[in-house]
C-alpha cells in the first residue's frame, strides 16, 4: 500500500505516475479518482489504499501493463516490479483484505463516534471500547462475519451496526477468493482481529472495571471534561501551514486575526 502510494500519489508531482494513472483511470472507469495519501501522517490512509487496491487491482496491473510497453527497455523499475509482483501475492492479498477489512469495520466508526460534531468527553468512551474489544474477539472467532451483508437490523460486522461505508470491499473480496487468490483468508483475518483485540484491552485499560476512569464516581467525572481528540491543537497548526501554502506572504497576525473572526463569531455579533 505504501509503495503504491508512492507510485500514484507522491507528494512532489514530479514523481512517480500518479497524473497518467489518473488520465488511465477516468478513460477506463469514467470519473476521477481519488488515490489516498499514504504519504501523510493521517488516520486511515492506509486502510484507504488497501481498498483502493482491491477495488481497482485488475486496472491497475492493466496499467502497469502500459508503463512497460511505453518504456523503450519494455521492463518496470525495482519499485514498479515489487507492485506489480504484491498484485498477484496471495499472502500479500490476504493483508489488504484484512487491512480493508478492519479499517472498514473498526477504525472508520471508531474515528465517527469519537469525532462527532458535539463535543465527545473522554471520561464516556468506556461503552464504546468494550463494543470495539467485543467486536474484534467476535471477528477473531468468526472471521466469515466479514462477508455477512448487512440486513433490517444494520450489519454484525459493523461497530456502528451500519452498512460498510466502501460497497465494493466485499465483493471485492469474494471476485479474488473465486480466483483462489485468498485460499486462507480467514488465518490472518483471525490473527489480525485477536491482535487488535489485545491492543484494545491494553489501550483502554483505564476504561476497564479497576481502572482510574472507571473507579471514578460520578460527581468526579463532572468536575472533568477531556476531549476526545486533539484536533483542536492539530487543526489549527494544519490550517495555518495549508494557509501559508496559499499565501505565502500572510502574517502570523493575519492568520490569527482570521481564525478569531470565524470562531468567535465576530460577524454576527457585529
Amino acid at each position: 500500500a505504501q509503495s503504491l502510494g508512492a507510485l500514484l500519489n507522491h507528494p512532489e508531482h514530479k514523481k512517480g505516475t500518479g497524473d497518467p494513472f489518473r488520465l488511465y483511470m477516468r478513460s477506463r472507469v469514467g470519473f476521477r479518482v481519488t488515490i489516498p495519501g499514504t504519504y501523510q501522517s493521517r488516520f486511515q490512509s492506509t486502510y484507504e489504499m488497501a481498498c483502493f487496491i482491491l477495488r481497482f487491482r485488475d486496472h491497475i496491473i492493466d496499467f502497469f501493463h502500459q508503463i512497460r510497453a511505453c518504456k523503450s527497455t519494455h521492463d518496470l523499475n525495482h519499485l514498479e516490479e515489487n507492485v506489480y509482483n504484491a498484485l498477484h501475492d496471495g499472502p500479500t492479498l490476504s493483508e489488504l483484505a484484512t487491512l480493508a477489512a478492519y479499517g472498514t469495520a473498526v477504525g472508520r466508526p471508531y474515528m465517527l463516534e469519537v469525532r462527532a460534531n458535539a463535543l465527545v468527553d473522554m471520561m464516556s468512551l468506556g461503552p464504546l471500547h468494550d463494543r470495539v474489544i467485543e467486536l474484534c474477539d467476535t471477528i477473531s472467532q468468526c472471521p466469515e462475519l466479514i462477508a455477512v451483508e448487512a440486513d433490517d437490523n444494520g450489519s454484525p460486522a459493523s461497530l456502528d451496526w451500519q452498512p460498510f461505508d466502501d460497497p465494493f470491499l466485499i465483493p471485492a473480496i469474494r471476485e479474488l477468493e473465486s480466483k483462489g487468490l485468498l485460499p486462507h483468508l480467514h488465518v490472518p483475518m483471525s490473527a489480525f482481529f485477536a491482535g487488535a483485540r489485545d491492543g484494545w484491552i491494553q489501550f483502554a485499560r483505564e476504561f476497564r472495571d479497576g481502572g482510574s476512569i472507571a473507579s471514578a464516581t460520578a460527581s468526579q467525572r463532572a468536575t472533568v471534561f477531556i476531549p476526545s481528540t486533539n484536533d483542536a491543537n492539530e487543526g489549527l497548526l494544519g490550517a495555518y501551514r495549508v494557509w501559508k501554502r496559499l499565501r505565502p506572504g500572510m502574517r502570523l497576525r493575519f492568520f490569527n486575526a482570521a481564525m478569531v473572526f470565524g470562531r468567535n463569531k465576530v460577524q454576527s455579533f457585529l
